[in-house]
């Protein structure tokens, strides 16, 4: 059984819908804010993860099926391994270049590069939310982030088709 990488999406919304416990203001933003992040990371995973596990186990993307086919007994060369970890090393940026890649399929190239450039931006939010510790996040930033991170999943759907 795999993990269900689109249940981040639900889990995002989950932290938007009930992001503060507390009854002290200032405890209470800092909570509301760090749940606003999680919910903004929460939502760029689900997505990553779930274009990973097409791209592996849909597109058969050799790179990402590697290791399985190594756990089953597959034996490469060092020249393949060594390729795959180099173009794996940075997994995000090779997931989004995957999708950057054209099958001459009208329609899926195009939910491809829908799904590319969602993913993309998911992350660069992600980025800013994991590092920029002065950025101060509403509501309808996040809520924004959460409908992209659902079209991706849905691009994904069709994909899958």
């Amino acid at each position: 059984m795999t993990f269900g990488w689109k249940f981040y999406v639900s889990l995002a919304e989950r932290l938007l819908t009930n992001p503060a416990c507390g009854d002290d203001p200032e405890l209470r933003d800092s909570e509301v804010q760090s749940n606003y992040r999680a919910a903004l990371s929460r939502a760029y995973y689900g997505v990553f993860g779930t274009a990973y596990d097409y791209l592996r186990d849909t597109e058969h993307d050799f790179a990402l099926n590697m290791p399985i086919l190594q756990q089953q007994g597959q034996v490469f060369t060092a020249a393949q391994i060594q390729e795959v970890e180099t173009g794996t090393k940075f997994i995000h940026d090779y997931v989004i270049r995957q999708l950057s890649r054209t099958t001459h399929d009208q329609r899926k190239d195009g939910l491809r590069r829908g799904l590319r450039q969602v993913l993309s931006s998911l992350r660069e939010r992600r980025v800013e939310a994991d590092y920029r510790q002065g950025l101060h996040y509403d509501r309808r930033t996040i809520r924004v982030s959460i409908d992209d991170a659902k079209t991706a999943l849905n691009y994904l759907q069709q994909l899958c088709r």
